[in-house]
């Protein structure tokens, strides 16, 4: 017996789909779906079971299993929109942890694309983020994760930096310029009429 034990993060996945493992890239099919003893035919968000696959392939742990129909791209380069938790400040430059889904990977922040103005809603230069600051950053990765837009997917679109010295957690982000949405529906807010 071998099956790969996880959280299906979005969507349904059925006996017979035909899959495949992100980061390496290996395709195959659903043989069975497995959860306290008994076999079901289909598992759906946010449920927790165990895969049985056609192949003996290579999973280890923080790979994603996808549905062939919608694998996201693998990308070292992330943008990303950070709320920062720590009392001393991001710069660019820093090395940091991304932990993504149950996969950590080295990172190396690029650059700070600014921060949100809570009065204004309005994105200002900064070039860094103090504690509780939310901002525009772009990292660099030292292997590739399969990152989805936070507004496609909040499972594979969300992530944490993490202290590489202590294991602190830094900052919780999401994939995107959720930063520039945020600013549109806030002013779409403000410039609403309602009727009573």
């Amino acid at each position: 017996y071998r099956g790969y034990a996880g959280q299906v993060a979005s969507g349904v996945v059925k006996v017979g789909d035909e899959v495949t493992v992100q980061p390496s890239g290996r395709s195959t099919t659903i043989a069975g779906i497995d959860f306290a003893g008994r076999e079901f035919t289909e598992a759906f968000a946010p449920q927790s079971v165990t895969l049985r696959l056609a192949d003996d392939l290579d999973v280890a742990r923080g790979d994603l299993i996808v549905t062939s129909r919608h694998v996201p791209e693998l990308s070292q380069d992330i943008d990303g929109t950070v709320a920062w938790l720590a009392d001393s400040a991001l710069r660019p430059g820093a090395k940091v942890l991304v932990k993504h889904g149950t996969r950590t990977v080295q990172a190396l922040v690029r650059s700070i694309g600014g921060k949100l103005d809570l009065n204004s809603a309005e994105l200002l230069p900064a070039d860094e983020l103090q504690l509780n600051d939310i901002g525009h950053v772009t990292l660099r990765l030292a292997a590739p994760i399969p990152a989805e837009h936070y507004l496609q997917s909040r499972s594979t679109g969300a992530f944490l930096l993490i202290d590489a010295q202590d294991g602190g957690t830094l900052a919780a982000g999401m994939v995107g310029d959720a930063l520039l949405e945020t600013r549109e529906a806030l002013l779409d807010v403000s410039t609403a009429t309602i009727r009573a």
